[in-house]
């Protein structure tokens, strides 16, 4: 019989603490160990489908992973961005059939680009699947308590190659035309009131 496991990638700088905090504290969740990840996506990669074929035969309530398995084409994708030599396609290429996580938690101070990733791309694929909060012991316990549902994700290899395509929106502020002190941020195509 298949192991069932609710997978959840933790992104964060801080996240490999909190995760392990967690797992310790807690009986329903599992804790999938990520040695340091490469900066080379092909080594990246390997690390990244061992630890998430790992994960998905554990047989916990929830298991918790450090990482998203698409670390290895997001850190590509945010060195294009930036205008630095990057291995993009190298990354897509190297994507495989991996067990997708149920949900990604997401450190809502990371830096741009990385944000946008999450909190715009990913959210488009996997909407309600993708939750955006701070990476401590107690954020995260109340977080993975309070799991909502939705539609599952694409695959992984689908998320990837849109990559490709992919650049944020950037934020343009508008002020209102009654000059009421109001203005709107409009981001990636959101209109955000502030």
């Amino acid at each position: 019989m298949k192991a069932m496991t609710t997978l959840i990638a933790v992104v964060g700088a801080r996240a490999e603490p909190v995760v392990r905090s967690v797992a310790t504290r807690s009986s329903n969740v599992t804790f999938e160990a990520l040695d340091d990840l490469p900066d080379d996506p092909v080594e990246c990669s390997a690390q990244l489908q061992a630890a998430w074929t790992r994960a998905a035969r554990h047989s916990s309530v929830f298991t918790a992973v450090a990482a998203d398995p698409l670390l290895a084409v997001v850190r590509e994708w945010a060195k294009r961005l930036r205008g630095d030599d990057h291995e993009l396609e190298t990354a897509i290429g190297l994507t495989q059939p991996l067990p997708s996580p149920d949900f990604w938690i997401v450190d809502d101070g990371l830096p741009d680009p990385e944000i946008h990733w999450y909190a715009d791309y990913l959210v488009a694929h996997a909407n309600r699947r993708v939750i955006l909060s701070r990476i401590d012991p107690p954020a995260l316990e109340d977080r993975i308590g309070s799991l909502p549902a939705g539609r599952r994700p694409p695959p992984l290899q689908d998320i990837a190659a849109g990559a490709r395509g992919y650049v944020p929106v950037p934020s343009i502020e508008v002020a209102d035309t009654a000059d009421t002190g109001n203005h709107i941020l409009v981001a990636g195509g959101r209109g955000v009131s502030r």
